[in-house]
């Protein structure tokens, strides 16, 4: 969403990862998260994607709320991005590099579960190369 502040809803199943959601269960994690945002930012620019265990979905702030942000919020970089999304489901409008998922991840061992992985950046494409300019807060 071109760098626009973001607000991010989230949703997960206790037993259950996201790459093995059924398309049922992924359109009832999209309707609550239209939900749980319904009121807030502009629903024309948005995007449903999946982390290993979350369904989450970006949506931009609208103008009226990127205005009761206080100035500082648009002098501060950028700290410590979560990480790129595993896949994006559905999205209104491209995100930035940094937002994509990796082009050529290898996959970890999450444990606990039979299959359970977890993605690794490559640290050479795009997506990853954009994450890594990202300043760390810590």
């Amino acid at each position: 969403m071109t760098g626009a502040p973001v607000w991010l809803a989230s949703i997960s199943h206790q037993a259950k990862l996201t790459q093995d959601f059924t398309p049922a269960e992924r359109a009832k994690a999209k309707a609550l998260l239209l939900t749980t945002l319904e009121g807030y930012g502009n629903p024309t620019r948005q995007r449903f994607f999946r982390m290993c265990v979350t369904m989450c979905m970006h949506r931009a702030l609208s103008d009226a709320e990127v205005r009761q942000l206080p100035e500082s919020f648009h002098c501060a970089p950028s700290i410590d991005i979560a990480g790129g999304p595993v896949e994006i489901l559905e999205e209104t409008e491209p995100g930035l590099p940094s937002t994509r998922p990796c082009l050529a991840p290898t996959w970890a061992d999450l444990g606990g579960r039979r299959g359970a992985k977890f993605p690794l950046d490559c640290g050479m494409c795009e997506p990853c190369r954009a994450r890594a300019r990202i300043p760390s807060g810590s």
